[in-house]
């Protein structure tokens, strides 16, 4: 750093953050974020406010999740979706990491859309605070670590994956790295555990945070170990390693021969040279070019928008020759994380097009185990925005000149205000009720429940999880479904229940041990109001009760 034109040491380093740093950090990131989330996220209507799809995949999921804790249920995967198959919840990801630090809402009565947006709204201040925790280990004063720790947490990244509450739950991965630095130095059981926590947390989230734990961890873990290879801290560190391993592995067992993605999938959800340069079209400066007749501002929801801002990309250049000249902190901390941000960036390109000669670091990867899963490449872009958010850190970090703390603000207002997605193609979701329908399948005999219509066949998909997130309320088996994969024959049930009431749609349910029926005459992906007159003729179903215009009936099926 310089002041006055020469040359000065850099900030050591803390000991420890003091727990009264740690707290206003958090307060800060937690205002930063409710400020600039409020055009994706409805604050006054967190208990029945939720987007569509996966957050309604994901809020049934961590409400499995907990009826499992609490002892309703079991075994874990078998969950209540696509009835009568087995292992359903692992058609998608379990979400085990953010449903156990969650357990504490479901059990003071918090509903299950409430849960799922606290956890959606603590991902950003946790993420925040594992980023002033690493900075301020490698070097960087208060204001460095809060400037990373605010611009990490905001970054259009994560608004890019709002509707992927597994993505978001990435702060134990820099965590887990804090937690080890810190073993290194000082070789304790409670910090070993601490990282061991801080790894399973995450990984167990989501497949693609487990990858990109394991994917930091091959440079870190190797340097923080090594120098006590000749003591018993190493076989700590190994036994730990072992152990965690063993979790996950009992969480993976169930995905095992799950289908891999394609070469054609991974190229058409990698990175390019646009995404994350060109301003998403969302944000201000994206739709002004938009109303301007550019092309290429991209919509929120596709892979390869990973703008990562003007002002953050500026800083984080500035950042870099501050690193390289040695005035950032610890310069092996700060070569370790630039590494990772570099190799994440080349990741994130993908395997190479068809006909061209094999040269990203990709394609070394794309054909392991692990790797063949991960089908957007373009998440690596999580580590990206982790860097540079930190290496904007160490840019400001730098200034000793009075009231330095008031342009370091002035500059993250700045970058936020280029970030914030004003301009988002959603409204925030509105509030919802579940049909009081479902809340009287809660009180009938078990069986198993089918709603209709189903969207399985249909342009919108993504309505069939509605169903999911209904039956939280009664946890009656249903033949619903929406996930990520799907049973064999669920598209020619589809089909079949279409012809409701006819005698083809309830031969099926009858072959399913359906018992209940329930019809809702007017969704986004039908009209079957005319399909609940001609039910009153059927014999074969007798209605239970109705709400509205919906019904719910019971089948009588030959025994």
């Amino acid at each position: 750093m310089s002041v006055n034109g020469r040359d000065t040491a850099p900030e050591a380093a803390p000991a420890g953050v003091p727990l009264r740093e740690s707290l206003a950090v958090s307060l800060l990131v937690t205002l930063a974020t409710l400020w600039y989330v409020q055009p994706v996220f409805n604050l006054r209507a967190m208990d029945r406010a939720i987007y569509w799809g996966d957050v309604r995949l994901n809020v049934w999921a961590l409400a499995w999740n907990h009826r499992v804790f609490t002892g309703h249920a079991w075994p874990y995967f078998d969950g209540n979706i696509f009835y009568p198959h087995p292992a359903t919840l692992a058609y998608s990801e379990h979400l085990f990491g953010i449903a156990l630090p969650m357990l504490p809402l479901h059990l003071m009565g918090a509903p299950a859309p409430l849960v799922y947006n606290i956890a959606w709204l603590l991902s950003f201040p946790l993420l925040g605070l594992a980023t002033h925790l690493l900075c301020r280990r490698a070097g960087l004063g208060r204001v460095g670590g809060a400037v990373a720790a605010t611009l990490t947490a905001c970054s259009f990244v994560r608004i890019h994956h709002t509707g992927h509450l597994q993505l978001l739950w990435l702060f134990g991965l820099p965590l887990a790295v804090y937690h080890l630095d810190r073993w290194r130095e000082h070789p304790t059981p409670a910090r070993l555990g601490a990282w061991a926590l801080s790894v399973l947390t995450t990984s167990l989230a989501s497949w693609y945070l487990a990858v990109l734990v394991v994917f930091v961890h091959l440079t870190w873990w190797p340097r923080c170990v090594w120098p006590h290879r000749r003591h018993r801290p190493a076989v700590h560190a190994v036994l730990a390693a072992l152990g965690v391993a063993v979790v996950l592995g009992m969480f993976a067992r169930p995905y095992v021969g799950t289908s891999r993605g394609s070469l054609g999938e991974m190229r058409a959800n990698a990175a390019d040279a646009h995404a994350y340069l060109v301003p998403a079209a969302a944000t201000s400066l994206g739709h002004a070019m938009k109303t301007a007749g550019s092309a290429l501002p991209r919509w929120s929801f596709g892979e390869q928008t990973l703008y990562v801002g003007i002002v953050v990309a500026g800083l984080a250049m500035v950042g870099i020759v501050r690193v390289l000249r040695g005035h950032a902190g610890r310069p092996d901390l700060w070569a370790q994380l630039v590494v990772t941000g570099i190799a994440s960036l080349l990741l994130s390109l993908g395997p190479s097009a068809d006909g061209t000669p094999r040269l990203l670091p990709f394609d070394l990867l794309a054909g392991t185990e692990g790797l063949s899963l991960f089908r957007a490449p373009a998440r690596f872009g999580l580590l990206v925005s982790l860097t540079l958010g930190c290496l904007a850190g160490a840019a400001v970090d730098g200034w000793r000149r009075p009231y330095a703390w008031v342009l370091a603000s002035a500059l993250v207002v700045v970058a936020l205000v280029d970030l914030r997605p004003n301009h988002y193609e959603l409204k925030p979701p509105q509030p919802e009720t579940i049909s009081p329908l479902y809340e009287h399948l809660a009180r009938l005999p078990p069986g198993a429940v089918v709603s209709l219509p189903i969207a399985r066949n249909h342009p919108l998909p993504w309505y069939d999880a509605d169903y999911e997130w209904y039956a939280t309320r009664h946890w009656q088996p249903i033949a619903n479904g929406y996930s990520r994969f799907e049973p064999p024959g669920y598209a020619d049930l589809a089909t079949h229940l279409a012809g409701f009431p006819g005698s083809e749609a309830l031969d099926a349910m009858c072959a399913l041990q359906v018992r209940y029926v329930v019809v809702h005459a007017r969704r986004p992906v039908a009209d079957l109001r005319a399909a609940i007159a001609a039910a009153g003729e059927v014999t074969r179903l007798r209605r239970i009760s109705r709400a509205g215009e919906d019904v719910l009936y019971e089948v009588a099926c030959p025994s």
